[in-house]
């Protein structure tokens, strides 16, 4: 990922992040390809391959994308419960290779996200992690080539959960808000070296523990948006808007109809400007950005049993952006119409355990999943694709063969030969 400017909403490549629920940065619409014919629709069911399942030295529950070691193809990381992040570097064709331990952050189980945060120079992505028993940020430094240097700690606040990536003061260094799911959220602006500046409350509230981080209005440093359904919280989507300066401006709140508790990103309409998706117990809505800091009003929709944590991406390749929830009994996928809304949900089987990611793991137009499986020790790779091929139908319907019989007799009779009489002089009668 050379590239000058980053996929996540055009922003400066220095300030690359992918958290968990901005995972569209190597999903998007953006980065796909050629979308697929238009024939496709009529030839192909679009879904997922079985699972193959990769094994991990640990059980993992979480999973996130990207590129560690700079070849263009995307890797994943799982992590779990024992503190241990592991890579999986990827081949460009779907397949994996073995996982190899990034590093050990402590017991608990927490979630992790990608970015540049050790350099200036983005050349290499991170791993950062929460340390909530010490109440660290925990930073495995990239070396590029897909191995990770020495952990870097920075103390954060008790109870830390998540670290979201994001640049909050314009400096092109990628900076985190970090949070307990305690109201007590605060920015930790990055020194560029893997560190971070100590914890600074934000002023604005927000029981979720997982943030929406992105532009909303333009103006070149990321902006927040919180969910903040759930049992304490205010039941709408607040959205806070920086000053550029790690400093925030006051909360704008936007109703949902439901409450939500978890909010990402994306561009749901393709017209470049940031979207918000929302998601509750049973159901969310996507907000449509106007590029400003403002929304249009919340377009609802359901899913198939109850919902989860969003993950983004172009699953048929028609690039519109689409959703994939994690359900009690697999996954519910629903493709993007390209205006907000969606078709109706479509189920899958697959070992929904933890948090998965999407990517872009071999050479099609489609997004991927990587999901973790405790159960089978390692993480699962669903690929995208032509689940069911549908037959053409023809054209004109064949009529069923006829078979003749033959049942008439023919009789042969002796033919009647005409008697010839000699007459006299020669001739006959």
């Amino acid at each position: 990922m050379n590239t000058p400017v980053s996929p996540r909403f055009g922003m400066p490549r220095r300030r690359r992040a992918v958290s968990l629920l901005a995972a569209a940065a190597l999903t998007s619409g953006a980065l796909a390809a050629t979308a697929a014919p238009a024939s496709a629709a009529t030839t192909c069911k679009p879904g997922f391959a079985p699972a193959v399942n990769y094994r991990t030295a640990n059980p993992s529950l979480y999973t996130a994308t990207a590129d560690f070691n700079g070849d263009h193809k995307t890797d994943v990381v799982a992590y779990g419960p024992g503190g241990t992040a592991e890579v999986l570097l990827g081949k460009g064709d779907g397949t994996f290779r073995p996982a190899v331990i990034a590093g050990t952050s402590s017991a608990a189980v927490n979630l992790p996200a990608v970015g540049s945060v050790n350099s200036d120079d983005d050349s290499t992505v991170d791993i950062i992690t929460t340390d909530p028993i010490a109440g660290m940020i925990r930073v495995f430094p990239g070396n590029g080539d897909g191995t990770f240097d020495t952990a870097i700690d920075s103390l954060a606040v008790a109870n830390v959960l998540t670290a979201t990536p994001g640049d909050f003061n314009d400096d092109g260094r990628l900076d985190v808000l970090v949070a307990s799911g305690s109201n007590d959220n605060s920015i930790m602006l990055g020194n560029g070296d893997g560190t971070f500046q100590a914890p600074v409350v934000t002023g604005f509230t927000g029981y979720s523990y997982l943030a929406g981080v992105a532009d909303f209005d333009g103006d070149g440093d990321d902006d927040v948006a919180f969910a903040d359904g759930g049992p304490s919280g205010s039941g709408a989507l607040q959205v806070i808007l920086s000053n550029g300066d790690g400093s925030f401006g006051p909360a704008t709140p936007f109703a949902q109809g439901t409450s939500p508790v978890l909010a990402a990103p994306a561009d749901f309409n393709n017209d470049h400007k940031v979207d918000l998706i929302t998601v509750g117990m049973s159901g969310g809505a996507v907000l449509l950005g106007k590029g400003d800091g403002t929304f249009l009003g919340a377009l609802p929709y359901t899913g198939s049993g109850a919902m989860s944590w969003p993950t983004l991406g172009d699953y048929n390749g028609d690039g519109k952006q689409d959703a994939v929830y994690a359900t009690p009994t697999g996954g519910s996928l629903l493709f993007g119409k390209g205006n907000g809304t969606f078709q109706a949900p479509v189920t899958f089987k697959a070992p929904m355990l933890g948090m998965m990611a999407s990517g872009r793991f071999n050479a099609d137009s489609r997004s991927d999943l990587v999901l973790p499986n405790p159960v089978a020790h390692g993480v699962s790779v669903m690929l995208a694709g032509c689940v069911t091929p549908a037959a053409p139908k023809p054209t004109v319907k064949p009529k069923p063969a006829v078979e003749l019989k033959w049942k008439t007799k023919v009789k042969l009779e002796k033919p009647k030969l005409k008697k010839i009489k000699k007459v006299r002089g020669g001739g006959v009668k």
